[in-house]
């Protein structure tokens, strides 16, 4: 919490291996929705993503009851217990779907979670569509 943009990496059991960029620093202390056009959801499997512009006001999720979650329904979401990840697109933009983003059925176990803070804005690396 409270350390900046950080970025997620994630690999699942079934092998699908996922980046999650949070351009805002998480705090599980509040419950609340941060607001941020720059957030990032890529498969290393599939190369390809979405982004939080389409509804900034749900990029990221903070919450004791949350690990990295991302998107108003959750277009990624790992619990408390970062056991598992599941997707359903819906509030991020791109052409990726859940089951593109984590493979079978939109979610899986996960086998390796790691999450780095960054310096760097990624989000500049990849097109923006019109608000």
């Amino acid at each position: 919490d409270s350390k900046g943009a950080t970025m997620t990496l994630i690999t699942l059991t079934h092998g699908e291996r996922i980046a999650a960029y949070a351009s805002e620093s998480w705090d599980g202390n509040k419950n609340n929705w941060v607001n941020s056009r720059h957030n990032l959801l890529y498969s290393l499997n599939q190369n390809n993503w979405m982004m939080s512009t389409s509804a900034p006001h749900y990029g990221q999720k903070n919450g004791m009851s949350y690990g990295p979650t991302f998107g108003g329904g959750h277009d990624l979401y790992v619990p408390k217990e970062l056991n598992k990840v599941t997707s359903t697109k819906s509030s991020f933009y791109g052409a990726m779907t859940s089951q593109e983003l984590c493979g079978v059925g939109g979610g899986g176990n996960i086998e390796k979670l790691e999450v780095w803070t960054t310096t760097t804005d990624i989000s500049g690396a990849f097109p923006h569509p019109p608000p």
